[in-house]
């Protein structure tokens, strides 16, 4: 299997494009290690194949084309990935090979939840934990739940079900080991905050992040999500030096590894934008908003929910420069996305609609809506 990685892999760097580039360094970084491979008691825990030479050859199959979907997620390729990992579900499905299903829905999940779709993402992931809790599948089980925490909690603003998925994700990370847990507990910190509970919110995130370093090192691309999350934390706390710190430092680390135009640096930007604006740069928080926009429009497209939020963000820098005519306009660009991709009722919506309405009653400066947490990162993903 880590065979067919490193070969996918190279052979999807053969046919480079531009996408590709940007993200080459992030796609070899994040091949799966070997140390799976001289860990006996995981390998003796893995499923076997059927006992049907037919049904396992087609099985390995399907297996086999669910590496060229990982590869293509490393690549940043969401719609080929989202395209090959839907005809592939459809093929397994009749199958009803529980193993291979669970792999395959968490797969579904995993880049319906990156491409905004986050009602069906939660359909996907369901299914998968479900195969992969019977079939004892402990690493898809950690993943699955570790995920719903995230599309629930945050994505869908349904923190009370979110909250119903630690009862899960909380042991299954423990039993699947450090990347696991740390994913999980960067899912749960993110609810946390959300939540206003920041005492918590950092204690994990921390957890979160000492795990991380441990497994791969303090200047790993994988450990810039939680840097991320917790300088979220300082903002929300007031405490804006340490925010600043450690959104610097995580953009540091993705600029070095993986270049200045990677999508990874517009939640970074994006955030140094807002945490500008709390500290009265009007300026400054729109150089850093304005490049954060044109990454995600390039690298999510035109309709994704992070692109709403930063247009939130742009209206309110607007609002507070006297630029009403231009934070009306972007005001409504970002309502026609958001309530388009998460409905007309989601927290963000209203949050955006609140801003809007101060704008017309031309009452005291709109303050900037938070940038989304990076939950549906790959590195916020137990594999």
């Amino acid at each position: 299997q880590r065979r067919l990685h490193l070969r996918a892999t190279v052979a999807e760097l053969s046919r480079a494009d531009p996408k590709l580039v940007e993200r080459a360094v992030q796609a070899v970084l994040e091949l799966p290690t070997l140390a799976r491979c001289e860990d006996v008691d995981a390998l003796s825990a893995e499923v076997p194949p059927p006992e049907d030479p037919a049904l396992a050859e087609r099985v390995a199959e399907l297996d086999a084309r669910l590496v060229d979907v990982d590869v293509k997620i490393r690549a940043g390729k969401y719609d080929e990935a989202s395209t090959l990992v839907a005809a592939l579900t459809a093929e397994a499905e009749p199958l009803g090979w529980e193993p291979l299903l669970a792999r395959a829905w968490g797969r579904q999940g995993r880049m319906q939840d990156a491409k905004g779709e986050y009602e069906a993402a939660k359909v996907s992931l369901e299914r998968a934990y479900d195969a992969a809790v019977a079939q004892q599948m402990v690493q898809e089980a950690a993943y699955a739940s570790a995920t719903l925490v995230s599309v629930l909690g945050l994505r869908l603003a349904r923190p009370a079900e979110g909250r119903r998925w630690v009862v899960d994700a909380d042991p299954l990370s423990r039993a699947a080991g450090d990347v696991a847990r740390s994913s999980y507990l960067t899912n749960l910190g993110n609810l946390e905050l959300a939540e206003g509970e920041h005492a918590a919110a950092r204690e994990h995130l921390e957890q979160a992040l000492a795990l991380r370093e441990q497994a791969v090192g303090p200047d790993h691309p994988d450990v810039v999500v939680m840097l991320i999350n917790l300088g979220n934390v300082a903002a929300e706390q007031g405490q804006l030096v340490r925010s600043r710190a450690s959104f610097d430092r995580a953009l540091a680390i993705v600029t070095k590894v993986l270049g200045p135009e990677h999508p990874d640096v517009a939640i970074i930007v994006g955030n140094l934008g807002n945490l500008a604006y709390l500290e009265g740069k009007p300026g400054v928080a729109r150089e850093h908003l304005e490049r954060a926009l044109a990454i995600r429009t390039r690298t999510l497209g035109l309709e994704h929910p992070h692109v709403g939020l930063t247009l939130a963000s742009l209206a309110s820098v607007a609002h507070d420069e006297g630029n009403d005519a231009e934070a009306r306009e972007l005001y409504d660009q970002a309502l026609a996305i958001l309530i388009k991709t998460l409905g007309p009722d989601h927290r963000n919506v209203a949050e955006v609609r609140d801003g809007r309405a101060k704008l017309e009653r031309s009452q005291s400066p709109v303050g900037a809506v938070p940038d989304p947490s990076p939950a549906a990162a790959p590195a916020t993903q137990a594999p």
